[in-house]
């Protein structure tokens, strides 16, 4: 069991080692540079991120019918390693030049509440490599890594291991935020400029995407191995059965010795987007998964809209926001790390439905309790200011909303997303490749999207005051939370039915092979709704 567990171990660490320091590049990038800010990131969501996963789901329901599994990933992974040097040799040090600036008079005249899309459209550079960032998170630490565990992870064995998968890529999350705020604290002692820092974390990508697919060919090679070995010893089994109907009746079984030839493959039909988001909603499982996602995702953004709102206010600097979303990283990494080591107690104490609605719960109270201190702060701006309380209450708000987006990340790698793949476990091949695939890169996109909406329309609206925002997007959310804990009910009930049959089946398989190659003793009459061995 090592020798598969240690190489997915190492997998997702050097996925999550990249994905936490483009993460926080994306964000630093965006919020801290001229023009840019908190506001554009709703902008982004939509008309940047939204497209770019759409098109990606539709280049890798193509890929899917051309290239097996392991080509796309290493197309994937490939391609995303051409884009960061790229960016870190070329588009990020001519940025000045290549970003809009002739389009600032027109962006200038827009309304206040459209200075995000003024400003994506501006810092075009970023606005791609924010695109890519969000990327490598939904396909590759979601859909590549997932998908690959799916597929070579016995199913007695994930309810331990899936878990515990996950300590490698918080393990990563670590040790790329003490990286990410030892390069900010380096930066301002010997005054680096922030290309250089961008240049080296970004070097250190590409390397750990070059480690990424090392250890994939390595667990492909591995599972080769075994697919071969199970094969070999089937066959061997075979002719030993074969080879016994021989000796009772006298070479009269010889004729029907050979094994039959298995008919030919049909040729997969390519699936067209229309087509896999009608095969989504007609199956009630991935509907409810899809609900999952798509409530986390829009929780999760408007918790980081407002959150980020007040850490730039105390973080203005790239060098500063960095360093500081570091710390956010290795703290969500230590905390991630500590419930996964707890996740297979509570799997067994609370059941998968506890276990899956703790994320709901943790935004349900927290959450509304961060809004609403948020906005009070805002309301009462004036007061607070005058008696020198602006500066403690604004760092209360950003490590407060700090510590919140810590847990929520935590329990979403430690528990949310192991329960939501046990899940998928259980489904058919076809559900498992195309349904994932819709629910990870559109459906958390489309989560994404939809509440960014909301707070583009609140920016309009309000001429960006936030006093006004906080209240509806606090209101939205506990919308959204209704919905998200009502899907894990249901998917609790699906989870905890089949759960008992499988494991009813594997009982009488146990029978079976204790009886040896004997006559077949009839079934037994089982639990009612189990389903009959044949």
């Amino acid at each position: 069991m090592w020798g598969d567990f240690l190489p997915m171990v190492a997998l997702f660490f050097f996925m999550a080692f990249v994905n936490t320091i483009i993460d926080s590049l994306k964000d630093t990038l965006v919020v801290t540079s001229v023009g840019g800010g908190p506001q554009v990131i709703p902008f982004l969501t939509v008309y940047a991120v939204f497209p770019s996963s759409l098109l990606f789901f539709t280049l890798f329901s193509i890929g899917t019918q051309v290239f097996s599994r392991a080509a796309l990933f290493n197309i994937s992974i490939s391609a995303f390693i051409a884009y960061f040097a790229l960016f870190g040799g070329f588009l990020y040090p001519n940025h000045d030049v290549l970003h809009a600036t002739g389009l600032e008079p027109i962006l200038a005249a827009l309304p206040p509440g459209l200075a995000g899309l003024g400003g994506m459209i501006r810092n075009w550079t970023f606005t791609t490599f924010y695109c890519i960032s969000e990327l490598w998170g939904d396909v590759v630490l979601s859909l590549m890594f997932w998908g690959l565990a799916n597929d070579t992870t016995p199913m007695d064995r994930a309810k331990v291991l899936y878990p515990l998968f996950g300590i490698g890529a918080n393990v990563a999350q670590v040790f790329s935020g003490k990286l990410l705020r030892f390069m900010g604290e380096y930066a301002v002692a010997t005054d680096m400029s922030f290309r250089t820092q961008l240049q080296i974390l970004l070097g250190i990508c590409v390397g750990c995407s070059f480690c990424v697919l090392g250890v994939h060919a390595h667990i492909m090679r591995r599972a080769r191995a075994a697919k071969r070995a199970a094969k070999a010893a089937e066959q061997a089994e075979m002719q030993a059965r074969m080879s016994k109907i021989d000796l009772g009746t006298n070479g009269a079984g010889a004729a029907g010795s050979t094994p039959p030839t298995p008919p030919p493959k049909k040729k997969k039909k390519g699936m067209k987007f229309a087509e896999a988001m009608r095969f989504v909603t007609s199956s009630p499982q991935i509907r409810m998964l899809a609900v999952m996602s798509l409530s986390q995702g829009v929780c999760t953004t408007l918790l980081e809209f407002a959150w980020k709102s007040e850490l730039r206010r105390l973080h203005p600097t790239p060098q500063a926001f960095s360093a500081f979303m570091g710390d956010v990283a290795a703290w969500t990494g230590i905390t991630t790390v500590c419930l996964m080591l707890v996740s297979p107690y509570f799997f067994s104490k609370i059941g998968w439905t506890g276990v899956a609605s703790t994320s709901p719960k943790l935004l349900l109270y927290g959450g509304t309790a961060f809004f609403v201190l948020a906005t009070a702060s805002h309301a009462f701006a004036p007061a607070l200011s005058s008696a020198g309380f602006s500066g403690p209450v604004l760092a209360a708000l950003a490590i407060g909303g700090a510590a919140l987006y810590v847990l929520n990340r935590g329990c979403k790698f430690s528990l949310f997303k192991p329960a939501e793949e046990m899940v998928y476990i259980m489904l058919d091949k076809e559900s498992r490749t195309k349904g994932k695939a819709a629910i990870d890169v559109v459906g958390a996109q489309t989560g994404k999207s939809s509440s960014s909406i909301l707070q583009q329309l609140l920016l309009l609206l309000s001429a960006g005051n936030m006093t006004t925002i906080l209240p509806v997007m606090m209101g939205f959310q506990l919308y959204i939370l209704r919905g998200w804990l009502k899907s894990v009910v249901g998917l609790g009930n699906f989870y905890n039915e089949n759960q008992h049959k499988i494991g009813y089946q594997s009982t009488l398989q146990s029978v079976e092979d204790v009886k040896g190659h004997g006559p077949p003793a009839q079934p037994a009459q089982g639990p009612a709704g189990a389903p009959s061995p044949s």
